[in-house]
């Protein structure tokens, strides 16, 4: 379903204690989920968590500490939405894959995972060998191989809109030089297949950045498709320029009508 999001949505039927794990894109972090979520975790008067990439080990880095999270949720009855965007979004659907095997082995409702909203699909299976965003992490990383950290950054703030190098280059500042690291990573780390979208069982909302040519909106829908109970809702890049809340927002939106 394509919504409107020029207010919040109303709110979905969530009952507290609830936790929002955020696992952000490539290039971004902890910090950046901070600002793009914040908002839906006051709305839903839940915790967040925002889980750092860890160079060298990101897609194992996201899975660990999201696990722990749900681990810890099993003991004290906390419900879990996790939101990813672009590389956290393929993380949050492994996660919900997993989840959802733990139920088929379980029962219905054994895993603490309510719901998972994936923003900014950026490609499905092994698509990453022509996907747009995973090329432009490989050249990423080969420039800063060759050129440096302080000569890339400047390139980024000169060639990039303003308010994307505003949200990007603090980032890239404390990634320093392990950012190379992370997006060669980021630039060979597979997606489900679309045969593993159908078995998951937790509800899925995907948001589509419609203006993205980095992650084409087609990505998106080809995952709602696939998926068991999904909902979409589509955003531009000027919603994001405005503000990024509005992540939160469209998050809002698609869990209120997967979950109310």
């Amino acid at each position: 379903m394509v919504r409107s999001l020029l207010t919040p949505p109303a709110l979905p039927e969530l009952r507290p204690p609830l936790c929002v794990i955020a696992l952000p894109g490539t290039g971004f972090d902890a910090q950046f989920s901070r600002r793009a979520f914040s908002l839906l975790a006051a709305e839903l008067s839940a915790r967040l968590v925002a889980v750092d990439p860890r160079p060298g080990h990101l897609l194992e880095g996201f899975l660990g500490d999201v696990n722990g999270v749900l681990e810890e949720a099993l003991q004290t009855g906390e419900r879990v939405v996790i939101v990813g965007v672009s590389i956290g979004a393929i993380a949050a659907c492994r996660i919900a894959l997993h989840e959802s095997r733990r139920e088929n082995a379980l029962a219905a409702g054994s895993s603490p995972l309510t719901a998972v909203v994936a923003l900014m699909a950026p490609w499905t299976g092994e698509g990453f060998h022509t996907a747009p965003a995973a090329l432009s992490a490989a050249a990423t990383a080969a420039a800063l191989d060759e050129l440096g950290i302080a000569k890339v950054r400047a390139t980024m703030v000169a060639s990039s809109p303003h308010w994307l190098s505003a949200l990007q280059d603090p980032c890239w500042e404390r990634y320093s030089d392990e950012l190379a690291v992370l997006m060669r990573e980021a630039a060979v780390t597979p997606s489900l297949s679309l045969a593993e979208f159908t078995r998951i069982r937790m509800p899925v909302g995907v948001v589509c950045v419609d203006d993205d040519p980095l992650h084409p909106a087609s990505v998106g829908q080809e995952w709602a498709a696939a998926l068991h109970n999904s909902a979409t809702a589509h955003i531009c890049l000027s919603d994001i320029e405005k503000d990024v809340a509005i992540f939160s927002r469209a998050s809002l939106a698609l869990l209120s009508e997967l979950l109310s």
